[in-house]
C-alpha cells in the first residue's frame, strides 16, 4: 500500500513539473506575442539546422494537439 501511494505521489509530481515547463525563445522574442488582440505564447523553439531557427506560438487556452490558431516565426542566419 505504501509503495502504491509513493508511486502515485511521484507520478503526480512529475506531471506537475511537466505542466510547469516553459519553452525558452532562442530568437529572444518577447513572450507572449500579440497579433490582432490575441496573445500567442511560445510552445516550441528549435534550431532546425545550422542556419534555420523556428518558433511556434499558440493561444494560452489551446494545445499543440488541438489548436485553431498557430503562429510560426522562422529566422535564418546566413554566412
Amino acid at each position: 500500500m505504501i509503495k502504491k501511494l509513493f508511486l502515485l505521489m511521484l507520478i503526480g509530481t512529475l506531471s506537475f513539473a511537466k505542466a510547469q515547463e516553459v519553452a525558452a525563445s532562442i530568437l529572444s522574442i518577447a513572450n507572449p506575442v500579440e497579433v490582432d488582440g490575441t496573445e500567442f505564447f511560445l510552445n516550441q523553439s528549435k534550431q532546425r539546422s545550422k542556419t534555420l531557427f523556428q518558433e511556434q506560438y499558440i493561444p494560452r487556452d489551446e494545445s499543440i494537439e488541438n489548436f485553431d490558431q498557430l503562429k510560426v516565426i522562422e529566422a535564418s542566419s546566413g554566412k
